[in-house]
């Protein structure tokens, strides 16, 4: 089974996501804030990560560029989450092609179609 780990502070989204991810059979982790993400992705190396941008103290922009930097999990596979789309703007232009952003709120068909897309 394929772990995914969803990073958002707002317990809602984590909800629905989780809900949506764990009925097409993924195992789920669940941060809320980036501290917790660096430190779970680093033990539990997720197959994919679900991410907010806008979370407050290590901003999800700050996670991915952590990622990136650690050669152990720049490979993870990041959907990024924002409410504003100009912020998914100006990070899909640092993305490489194994990532997607989603505008919330997104549609649960999107969002499952986007995680399988990138778990291929």
């Amino acid at each position: 089974m394929q772990t995914i780990l969803i990073a958002d502070d707002d317990q809602d989204v984590r909800t629905i996501v989780k809900m949506v991810l764990e009925s097409a059979h993924y195992q789920i982790i669940e941060a809320d804030n980036g501290r917790t993400v660096l430190e779970i992705a680093k033990r539990s190396r997720p197959d994919l990560l679900v991410l907010d941008l806008t979370m407050p103290g290590v901003t999800g922009m700050e996670v991915l560029q952590a990622l990136k930097n650690d050669c152990e999990m720049s490979n993870i596979p990041i959907v990024l989450m924002s409410a504003n789309d100009e912020v998914l703007e100006h990070a899909d232009t640092y993305l490489g092609g194994m990532h997607a952003c989603l505008l919330k709120p997104m549609a649960a068909s999107d969002l499952l179609a986007t995680v399988q897309r990138l778990l291929a």
